[in-house]
């Protein structure tokens, strides 16, 4: 399973009407670079390409992000940022039941499934282990109060049985993103069946669930 990271919605286009504040042209920059990188990819975009996509300068583009690689950083702290606002959303929706939002949230996590792919996976390059790292520790930090609430609401129809969501939920999101994803840089697609049952099987255990609850939603 590749970095966990998103279903999010596709900017609507390059060119759009930017407004004039430095924050909102550092915003405007941002969901340009997004939607090259989706359409052309992370290595065949360059700044020149970005800078002409929003309507300004290289120097302008400089001004605001020192380099590519500033930018991209700026970039995929963006998309977790939206993540676990998808994340929220899904664990407030109590048209599902408890156990259905609950693997809603962690397959959104799923950079395979999302349209920044591509730029999700260079967090797996050796140049941007920091940034990998920070990106696990917003994780840590973000995705657990989250998925607690859905916990909750579990415990309370029966269907889960965890004494202390909380921190049920610090114990899986840490397995998630310091194990199974640090396996996933160095995996092959052969183990990925396997990675996602021993995943499941996990939070059956830690969720006190029944077991085999959580298939039906991945068929």
């Amino acid at each position: 399973m590749q970095s966990f990271i998103i279903h999010l919605i596709r900017p609507a286009a390059c060119r759009i009407k930017f407004r004039r504040d430095p924050m909102s042209k550092k915003d405007d920059i941002l969901k340009v670079a997004r939607t090259l990188f989706q359409e052309k990819g992370l290595n065949n975009t360059s700044t020149n390409d970005i800078a002409h996509a929003v309507g300004i300068s290289r120097g302008t583009l400089y001004y605001h992000f020192e380099s590519k690689e500033v930018l991209i950083n700026a970039l995929v702290e963006k998309i977790c940022q939206d993540l676990f606002l998808v994340a929220k959303d899904i664990a407030g929706n109590t048209a599902w039941l408890p156990e259905e939002r609950f693997i809603r949230v962690m397959t959104s996590l799923n950079a395979e499934t999302s349209q920044d792919e591509d730029l999700l996976k260079n967090l797996n390059h050796p140049d941007n282990r920091l940034l990998h790292l920070k990106i696990q520790q917003q994780m840590l930090h973000e995705l657990p109060p989250i998925l607690a609430t859905i916990v909750e609401d579990g415990n309370a129809s029966g269907v889960f049985k965890a004494a202390y969501p909380l921190e049920a939920m610090e114990i899986l999101v840490a397995y998630v993103v310091c194990v199974i994803d640090e396996e996933a840089v160095q995996a092959d697609s052969e183990l990925e069946h396997h990675k996602i049952l021993s995943l499941i099987k996990h939070m059956e255990l830690i969720l006190g669930a029944k077991e085999g609850l959580f298939l039906r939603y991945l068929s």
